[in-house]
């Protein structure tokens, strides 16, 4: 069960920024100390089977429905604009504007006692359906059944057994060798809607090497942008992602 101070803030369809991340902490934290210790690291993982570098090219495809572990274990899933989903199923994310509070992200709920996906309905104790299967967001998409990071959580719920000291070490001298990516100076390491005196939002991109740099202003009534879209792309492909979705705008994806 949640700390109460923030079971409060689940039962809300809007949630303050500022009150939001370190609920999602607190539950990230909670979740695992439930769950076995993870013999190899989980963030870094790919979550494509194309790309798998731990997991044996023949290994076979888990069952999604007798699982459930990623919509557990992962709590922060957000929704894009233009993305359907009944809005039952997710929190707000909002700031503090002139006029009203402005939405900033939208995330898939939890729940308060499971700490589960709010979507997820366990049947009989044994199967795992996703109530929202068919809307789902990209990023639930995103995540495949038989990826390093699918058998990681897996095994961290029990689901799977632990590997051998043998393929541990294994996984984890390739996980040293693999090539390290290095990422751009660029790269945005998150963004922050900021008001400005005309009513429109300006993104500012926080860079990896601590740069600030303004990199669109929109009317939120015309456009619709979520903060996390951002996360992780450089400057470049941050510009890329906003020209090729204007075109998109006169029907105000929400």
């Amino acid at each position: 069960m949640l700390q109460p101070q923030f079971v409060q803030i689940t039962r809300q369809d809007k949630i303050a920024e500022e009150d939001f991340y370190p609920m999602i902490n607190a539950i990230y934290e909670q979740i695992w100390q439930t769950l076995l210790p993870p013999q190899i690291p989980t963030d870094g993982l790919t979550t494509k089977v194309a790309n798998n570098l731990i997991t044996p090219p023949d290994a076979p495809i888990p069952d999604c429905v007798t699982c459930g572990a990623c919509c557990f274990a992962l709590p922060c899933v957000g929704i894009r604009p233009g993305e359907e989903i009944p809005a039952e199923n997710f929190w707000d994310i909002t700031i503090e504007g002139e006029n009203g509070e402005i939405v900033v992200d939208r995330y898939l709920r939890r729940d308060a006692e499971t700490l589960g996906c709010k979507s997820l309905e366990i049947r009989n104790g044994e199967q795992a359906l996703c109530r929202i299967y068919e809307q789902r967001p990209r990023m639930c998409r995103a995540f495949e059944a038989g990826s390093d990071k699918c058998r990681a959580l897996r095994r961290a719920f029990g689901f799977e057994p632990f590997l051998t000291l043998e393929e541990m070490s294994e996984a984890l001298e390739k996980i040293e060798n693999k090539p390290a990516k290095s990422a751009p100076s660029e790269t945005i390491r998150e963004v922050k809607f900021v008001e400005t005196e005309t009513g429109e939002l300006e993104i500012s991109a926080y860079l990896k090497d601590g740069a600030v740099k303004p990199i669109h202003i929109f009317d939120p009534q015309t456009e619709t942008w979520r903060q996390f879209e951002f996360d992780g792309l450089t400057l470049s492909q941050a510009k890329h992602l906003i020209n090729s979705r204007k075109v998109n705008f006169s029907g105000n994806l929400k």
